[in-house]
């Protein structure tokens, strides 16, 4: 049975495994010169030198692989497309009916749904593990500047990917075996990958525990806990707490280029200061725990579903 498994699988485990390849070598290609880059400029020991050189350095190297972080963004599709083609064979065998030839051989409903959604969980695990080791890697120069808080960083690292994995898998089984038709469940199980991971990550994740507020004075660069970390959002305010509506007539009465004792004073006298309301870097790991409980326990939720249906419903 597990050799039958397989040899459903083969197809779409060599695509996604091509797929995880070409992003890999990609990554590979972007890395090498990142790194170079990083260690040719001397960034290490700019990492904890406040300086006006070591500051320009750090904001160069970004500018430079700005493009590089832009396209990142893109790969949160990767776990999406993944989990829908190994998924694709189950539905496929329930879409054309091929699931009857193997009940019929002596091999039960229970092994052989058992057997599927095995292989499919530990495929799920691998290529998610195999994302967070590339992602992790490439971004480490990135993550030493910025941290690895923010959306579209915090996506590809640690264990989230493989419970973004399991759950496209789940979404595409579940509309699979409720319709019966291979393009709904692999578009639809896609698109609700989609829609779900923005969801979360745009209006569920922030609130996971209660961000911090920092303040500071401006033109003063930010605390290295900001800098870290997921900056959810900021502001220049006045001494109501409001927004200041127009912080170039503030800089224009304190100068645009003052010394900075001079601009402190100025921005005290105003009672301005920047503020910043953020999740601290610290809580990677717990934010972490709590994405991929909240991922795998729907995927775990819609898995219970698609049993139920096959094993009392499916003839």
């Amino acid at each position: 049975m597990a050799w039958l498994t397989w040899r459903q699988h083969r197809l779409e485990g060599t695509i996604a495994t091509t797929a995880l390849a070409l992003v890999g070598l990609l990554l590979l290609l972007t890395g090498l010169r990142a790194y170079s880059a990083f260690d040719a400029a001397g960034l290490d020991t700019c990492l904890s030198d406040g300086s006006h050189h070591c500051v320009l350095a750090l904001d160069q190297f970004q500018e430079r692989f700005a493009s590089f972080t832009v396209l990142s963004g893109w790969l949160n599709l990767l776990p999406g497309l993944i989990g829908v083609l190994l998924a694709a064979p189950l539905v496929m065998d329930l879409d054309q009916g091929t699931y009857r030839l193997v009940w019929t051989q002596g091999i039960s409903r229970s092994r052989w749904l058992w057997t599927q959604l095995g292989l499919l969980t530990a495929s799920a695990v691998v290529a998610g593990l195999a994302i967070s080791a590339l992602f992790t890697w490439w971004r480490r120069p990135f993550d030493r500047i910025e941290g690895r808080m923010s959306p579209s960083v915090f996506d590809f690292q640690g264990i989230v990917p493989v419970a973004y994995v399991l759950f496209a898998i789940a979404v595409a089984l579940a509309i699979g075996v409720a319709t019966r038709r291979t393009a709904a469940s692999l578009a639809g199980g896609f698109v609700v990958y989609v829609v779900v991971r923005l969801s979360v990550q745009q209006w569920v994740r922030p609130h996971y525990v209660s961000p911090v507020r920092a303040t500071w004075t401006p033109r003063v660069r930010e605390p290295a806990e900001v800098s870290h970390a997921w900056k959810l959002s900021g502001a220049i305010v006045g001494r109501d707490g409001h927004r200041v509506a127009d912080p170039d007539a503030l800089f224009r009465a304190c100068g645009f280029n003052p010394k900075p004792s001079e601009a402190t004073r100025c921005f005290r006298e105003h009672g301005v200061f920047n503020t910043a309301l953020y999740q601290p870097a610290d809580r990677f790991w717990l934010f972490q725990a709590i994405e991929f409980a909240l991922f795998v326990g729907i995927a775990a939720a819609l898995a219970g579903g698609v049993v139920w249906w096959i094993r009392r419903r499916l003839a």
